[in-house]
């Protein structure tokens, strides 16, 4: 059982680095545009859906500064945050809601970049 989760976590980080990979800033996006259509044989598009960000959802939401720049955060309302991962095929967003004296992390990441940076930054309250 242990050897099964550590194959399921190799295969699991490795399909993740190749995504990301596969999906890294490419200037305008024209060739990740020309690479996206050799892949699936459509004609290429202007942007690659990897250059949208921020996706248009999140824009009415203030973006907040944190480290590292694999994680983008939105704080949707006081004290609740969109902890989002744009730059990988799945866009995981964990949400992290702040209260009087805890904090709450809807933990929803793919897990290839550590979360915890991210959370310190925005809250000192235990988080369960």
């Amino acid at each position: 059982m242990r050897d099964l989760r550590r194959r399921a976590r190799w295969a699991t980080s490795t399909s993740a680095a190749v995504l990301l990979f596969a999906c890294g800033r490419t200037g305008d996006g024209t060739d990740a545009a020309k690479r996206d259509s050799a892949v699936n044989g459509t004609a290429p598009s202007p942007t690659s859906w990897c250059a949208k960000i921020p996706r248009p959802e999140n824009v009415r939401f203030p973006r907040v500064d944190v480290p590292g720049d694999w994680h983008e955060v939105y704080r949707v309302e006081p004290g609740v945050f969109a902890i989002t991962e744009p730059r990988q095929f799945q866009e995981a967003i964990a949400y992290l809601v702040v209260g009087d004296s805890s904090a709450v992390l809807f933990d929803a990441g793919i897990g290839l970049v550590p979360l915890a940076p991210v959370v310190q930054a925005l809250t000192s309250r235990p988080v369960r």
